[in-house]
């Protein structure tokens, strides 16, 4: 029958046959894990999901005498179905209670009842059961996204952004970099213009960002709170330093860093980036930019003495602007 069913799929390109095959392997040797596997995914593939629902009722049912886990896990798949592509949220609950009748401390249970209580509106139940899923004592991720959630929550039901606040604060300590609660503390901080609080969870986003893009927006919006509303520019360096090894060239990042070792003393840095800023800049048509970036390399030579050098530099800036 296996050999069948590989013959069936490979070569006669028949989903159908395949399925039979399978189902006739599953009716030799229920447990036979290599057939339940690939019946899996023909039947995900053609989106057969009653008959998914069937399958995984029956492997719920097998492994109901003696194996708990497999059961409860088969159950749960079993509740995805009906909570996903097929769109019933009740007969998704009542799966789910059942698991919870069977194992009063599964707490994905727990978070899936939320989240259908969620989509529906009823945040007193959903709530509720993030709230049992708490007392339970999870850690880690799992912790973290369950006070992430009742974050959400605060602000769904009362728009609460102090006990939003809380949770979030809440989730990061389970998870320093719990991305979801990074990203909503640092929309209330924006908010409430914390202008530390913000530089604090962006700086956290950019130890996770793998993209070049990513990495260069933020590491350029650090600096501009640094050096805009807390007048530290210099405290940026260090991120702007890395920054620059990602995306070596990119103005967004050589200008602030230029600025940074200007204002911190450190010239010799600063004016081979002034001269590629300025070289750029004139390439763009960027006048403004252009004038900047010569006035600071005029200033740079007076500071070095070279009186003549600076006056022309302070001449182009003022040509142009």
């Amino acid at each position: 029958l296996g050999r069948m069913y590989e013959v069936a799929v490979e070569h006669r390109d028949s989903v159908d046959e395949g399925i039979s095959f399978l189902n006739q392997i599953l009716d030799i040797d229920v447990r036979h894990e290599i057939a339940l596997e690939h019946l899996v995914k023909l039947y995900r593939g053609a989106e057969r999901w009653h008959e998914l629902v069937e399958l995984f009722e029956r492997m719920a049912a097998v492994h109901a005498d003696g194996d708990s886990d497999r059961e409860i896990g088969f159950l749960a798949e079993l509740a995805d179905l009906w909570e996903g592509p097929l769109e019933n949220p009740d007969a998704a609950s009542e799966v789910l209670e059942s698991i919870l009748e069977k194992k009063p401390d599964y707490v994905p249970a727990f978070t899936r009842l939320a989240r259908i209580y969620e989509a529906s509106g009823d945040w007193d139940r959903c709530a509720s059961n993030l709230e049992r899923a708490l007392a339970l004592g999870p850690s880690g991720r799992e912790a973290a996204d369950l006070h992430f959630r009742l974050g959400e929550v605060a602000i769904a039901q009362n728009e609460d952004d102090a006990a939003a606040l809380g949770h979030y604060r809440e989730a990061l300590q389970h998870e320093p970099m719990h991305l979801p609660a990074v990203h909503a503390i640092a929309e209330l901080a924006r908010k409430s213009e914390e202008w530390p609080s913000l530089i604090d969870m962006l700086s956290r986003e950019l130890q996770m960002s793998p993209e070049r893009e990513r990495t260069v927006e933020l590491a350029a919006e650090i600096a501009e709170l640094q050096d805009k509303k807390l007048d530290q520019l210099g405290a940026a360096v260090p991120i702007l330093e890395a920054a620059a090894q990602v995306a070596p060239g990119d103005a967004r990042i050589l200008g602030p860093l230029a600025d940074a070792y200007f204002g911190a003393g450190r010239v010799a840095e600063a004016a081979p980036m002034y001269e590629q800023l300025a070289e750029e800049a004139k390439k763009g048509r960027r006048m403004k930019d252009l004038a900047r970036y010569k006035q600071r390399i005029g200033g740079i030579f007076e500071a070095s003495g070279d009186v003549e050098k600076a006056k022309a530099a302070y001449k182009d800036a003022f040509r142009v602007d």
